[in-house]
């Protein structure tokens, strides 16, 4: 036996040589195995660790595009906000240029007179019940008669008279206005009843939800602001009574001489800048 198990055998069986020690080559595989096991694992983990690092790139990716269409939705929100507001600011503004320059004053009326207009096409369509289109153009004949009639009482005896008497003048007919509308109205917030049917306009919606939309009051608006002005570029360009209140805005005595009536022309330009 013992014979037996010196030389590899048991029970007188006796094994090869090759069976009875692994040798260096059999020490090499498992060391090769256990790199390429230890390879495959590290491969593996590489790998999961870029797929989860894919995963949450492309996460932060599209939650970065979400928010930067959120913001450039918001961008462009405000900068129709602000052609709107404008477009509104402009026309105010062309009306106290005009009257500036033909009768050189500054008419701090011209905003109050508006407001009376706003107010009567108010209780137009809030309180008589009618159609908006009839009372906006009662609002309109409304500033007109209003504006002409202030320059006819108020205005008209200062023509000749220093600025500053002019400018106290208007200063007082803007409070005057003012006082009134808070006597007959009060000064109660009141909620204008909207007067554009005109739907919403999509202009685009992103994949988180966020869309830009043009609403109908916003549409009519600057149409109706680019209409104005374009009509009295030309009005003053190619009618007679444009060419002059030109004259009258360019030299007021030359245009005297050349037989213009200087009152009929202010009193045009401030009913015009009303309507």
């Amino acid at each position: 036996n013992r014979r037996s198990n010196r030389h590899g055998g048991c029970c007188g069986i006796r094994f090869p040589a090759r069976l009875r020690s692994p040798g260096p080559g059999f020490a090499d595989f498992l060391k090769r195995r256990r790199a390429a096991v230890g390879r495959s694992t590290v491969i593996s983990r590489v790998k999961e660790t870029g797929y989860r690092w894919l995963l949450e790139a492309g996460a932060q990716a599209a939650h970065r595009a979400a928010r930067g269409w959120q913001k450039m939705t918001l961008f462009l929100e405000r900068i129709i906000s602000g052609i709107n507001l404008g477009s509104i600011y402009a026309i105010i503004a062309l009306g106290y240029t005009m009257v500036y320059g033909i009768a050189r004053m500054l008419n701090f009326a011209h905003g109050d007179i508006i407001m009376v207009g706003a107010y009567i096409c108010f209780v137009a369509v809030s309180s008589m019940s009618l159609p908006p289109l009839v009372g906006v153009l009662l609002a309109m004949v409304v500033c007109t008669i209003l504006g002409v009639t202030i320059e006819r009482l108020a205005y008209r005896p200062l023509r000749q008279a220093a600025p500053l008497a002019v400018l106290i003048t208007a200063i007082g007919v803007s409070y005057l206005l003012q006082n009134l509308a808070q006597l007959i109205w009060t000064a109660n917030p009141k909620s204008f009843p909207s007067l554009i049917t005109l739907g919403d306009i999509t202009l685009y919606t992103s994949a988180s939800g966020a869309s830009l939309r043009l609403t109908g009051t916003t549409i009519v608006t600057v149409l109706a602001n680019i209409i104005i002005m374009i009509a009295l570029t030309l009005f003053t360009g190619h009618t007679k009574m444009g060419k002059a209140m030109r004259a009258v805005s360019e030299d007021r005595a030359a245009a005297e001489l050349m037989g213009i009536s200087v009152n009929r022309t202010i009193a045009l330009t401030l009913s015009l800048i009303h309507i």
